[in-house]
């Protein structure tokens, strides 16, 4: 050994205690990390379609097409199966409504008018009211069905299409309560729609001269904005009510206490979720006028192409069906695509009030063997199968990690995935301090 301390190591002989490894601190203390660890920047936690963070704008564009990607079958096929539904009754109502302009067009002109134009508003209300109940049913079945799609889709879990029925095993009575909810509320706005209308009409409006075009005009205008001031209230309790159905399949509650649920979730987030609700409604909005557009034109080229006019009266009732039909069903599958929006809303606004990203890390680190299944492997033993228990776990329904027992001299489990940056959680002991080695 020289003066100034131990001599070198034999260059010759392997250091066990290479510099970065875990081992006693020279100068004392607790071990030190390795020196090629740097915490200041920490990835996203997504295992699965939603970052396990509060989200932000371009969260929801990337959720949509990733929820999409991860369980088409279930989408596509609950859009299908109950847009199919509403196109066939709509269809339905479109068919019996032409036939009965037909019978109109050929009517004796010596019958009564009166006989005929009753048969004629008859079809009329059939068409509505068998167009109205279909897509109100559609909506709600698939809009809460699509919640268990997105909540499963964000541990890294897909969810199938026989999955998601049986995810919402005993919850049809309560998703038909909340269609009627929703046919109530808009019978209660519409009754007082009229009634305000009708009333600012008789008192303001009835002295008018018909011959004044002028004072007509400004009679209808004035009818258009008080037909929009009752928008603005139903514009607020859609808003604040636009995770209803969503807080009632993950929760597992009534109709009422998910009204209050999605009143308290959306507390304080109006405008944002307002706005993100107009942004994407619009995005749908476009992309349904670009596909139906082309569609409407070929069934008019259709119609005008007809000889006689029995032709024309028999292409008139084919083509109005065809499209009703068809643009029912593309209009119901695009617009369910704010199903996965709203889905998504309802899970951001709990992971920023209640820390529910917290729990999905570890369900999805406790899952996290299903992703990594080698998919080649067909033997029995690798093949997951659809009806086990563990596929059909609902995030967010009942709470997994948190409700674990703290004991004395235990760290808490922790994800496989790292928790957003300045949030990490306490890391366990690597182990009891080792001697220091013979050469440091």
């Amino acid at each position: 050994m020289s003066y100034y301390g131990p001599s070198s190591p034999d260059p010759r002989q392997p250091n066990p205690y290479q510099s970065g490894s875990y081992g006693w601190n020279p100068q004392g203390g607790a071990p030190q990390p390795p020196q090629n660890y740097h915490p200041g920047f920490m990835p996203v936690a997504q295992p699965g379609t939603l970052p396990l963070r509060p989200l932000s704008l371009g969260d929801y564009f990337n959720s949509l097409f990733t929820t999409l990607r991860k369980s088409p079958g279930l989408f596509f096929g609950a859009a299908l199966l109950f847009g199919g539904l509403a196109a066939i009754l709509t269809a339905t109502g479109e068919f019996l409504l032409s036939r009965s302009m037909g019978n109109l067009g050929t009517m004796d002109p010596y019958a009564e008018l009166g006989q005929a134009m009753d048969g004629f508003a008859i079809w009329i209300l059939v068409s509505m009211l068998l167009a109205q109940i279909a897509t109100a049913f559609g909506y709600v079945f698939t809009w809460g069905i699509y919640s268990t799609m997105v909540g499963r889709g964000a541990v890294g879990m897909k969810t199938s299409l026989g999955q998601g029925f049986r995810l919402l095993r005993g919850q049809w009575g309560r998703l038909i309560g909340l269609t009627l909810l929703i046919f109530a509320g808009i019978v209660i706005a519409t009754v007082i729609t009229a009634l305000f209308v009708g009333l600012f009409v008789y008192l303001f409006l009835s002295d008018i001269e018909p011959t004044n075009g002028g004072a007509i005009i400004g009679m209808l205008f004035m009818i258009f904005a008080l037909l929009l001031l009752p928008l603005i209230p139903v514009l607020y309790f859609m808003t604040r009510w636009c995770l209803v159905a969503a807080a009632m399949i993950v929760e597992d509650i009534g109709p009422f206490a998910a009204m209050r649920r999605s009143w308290s979730l959306t507390r304080g987030n109006f405008w944002r979720t307002f706005g993100i609700g107009v942004l994407f409604t619009i995005i749908v909005s476009i992309v349904q006028g670009v596909i139906l557009t082309p569609l409407m034109m070929f069934s008019s080229f259709a119609i005008l192409g007809a000889g006689t006019e029995a032709e024309f009266n028999l292409a008139t009732v084919i083509m109005n069906t065809l499209i009703s039909a068809i643009s029912t069903l593309i209009t119901f599958v695009i617009y369910n695509m704010l199903a996965i929006v709203t889905n998504a809303l309802y899970y951001d606004y709990r992971f920023r009030k209640e820390g529910l990203h917290l729990e999905f890390q570890q369900l999805a680190a406790q899952y996290s063997t299903d992703s990594t299944m080698d998919r080649f492997d067909t033997s029995p033993d690798q093949r997951p199968s659809s009806f086990d228990e563990t596929n059909l776990v609902l995030p967010g329904r009942h709470s997994v990690g948190m409700q674990q027992s703290q004991q004395p001299g235990h760290f808490p489990q922790t994800a496989a995935y790292p928790a957003p940056y300045g949030q990490q959680p306490p890391q366990p002991p690597q182990g009891p301090p080792q001697p220091p080695g013979p050469y440091q």
